[in-house]
């Protein structure tokens, strides 16, 4: 498949280089933004639906050149599963509607709801969840790999069975038995394939982090438990979410980092 990475390294080494031609790239609002900045800094990038084309590097500037880093569509949609899963209420700030192609359709199927409150403010609220038959990850705009971990913690507090799919990251499903320990009901069906059973109650245990997004999904698990549950290692998630429990208590959690 398509990737984002090796995409993004291939757009700043041919921005470097003067000219390069990358096939299958990927679109990821993180890597149109990244073409817009080597555009600031002269690069010349043609987009085509097969393939991308830089054909002038970058150039000397005569001046600073200012750039302003989108959201983070992830965050967003983490931060949208965290309310559904609570049964809050949450405005999102700064989301454009370029960050949801990947993941409102999706979630909305699970029973979220998104209100455009204006350009700069999006409202999400979660309630009665249903789980939908099929979750299927894919490239940009399907729903991204990197909520599918969020979306399985949704999936155990939903009603109905819910088969969830990701076929482009082989060790996505390795952390579901630290979920089987909180109280999920969760058949592995294959590295790629689980299926889970809802909604069950979650209960707080002593976890440790594996990776960013398992870990995130820990804390969203956390969430929704009785009791506490705490999460080692938790500095792990940092590294792709910043101030988890800062930005978390804000909005109601009761979570705290030592």
């Amino acid at each position: 498949e398509s990737s984002v990475t090796a995409t993004e390294n291939a757009l700043i080494l041919f921005a470097g280089l003067g000219e390069g031609l990358i096939g299958n790239p990927a679109r990821e609002p993180h890597v149109v933004a990244l073409i817009d900045f080597l555009r600031l800094l002269g690069c010349e990038i043609e987009t085509h639906p097969l393939y991308f084309r830089v054909t002038r590097g970058i150039q000397p500037q005569d001046a600073p050149v200012e750039f302003e880093i989108p959201p983070d569509f992830i965050d967003a949609g983490t931060i949208a599963i965290a309310t559904a899963v609570t049964g809050g209420t949450v405005r999102l700030h700064g989301i454009r509607e370029l960050d949801l192609i990947g993941f409102q359709k999706t979630l909305s199927r699970f029973g979220i709801e998104f209100e455009r409150q204006s350009e700069e403010i999006l409202q999400v609220a979660g309630g009665l969840v249903t789980n939908p038959n099929l979750i299927t990850a894919g490239p940009w705009p399907s729903f991204p790999t990197d909520l599918v971990s969020m979306v399985i913690v949704l999936a155990t507090q939903g009603t109905g069975t819910c088969l969830i799919h990701d076929w482009m990251y082989e060790a996505r499903m390795f952390f579901v038995d630290k979920l089987t320990r909180m109280g999920a009901r969760i058949t592995i069906c294959d590295p790629h394939r689980v299926l889970v059973e809802g909604p069950h109650r979650l209960r707080g245990i002593r976890l440790e982090s594996p990776d960013i997004r398992a870990g995130m999904a820990l804390v969203v698990a956390g969430l929704c438990a009785e009791g506490n549950t705490t999460i080692e290692h938790g500095e792990v998630i940092l590294r792709g979410y910043e101030a988890v429990a800062e930005r978390l208590t804000a909005i109601g959690a009761a979570i705290s980092q030592q």
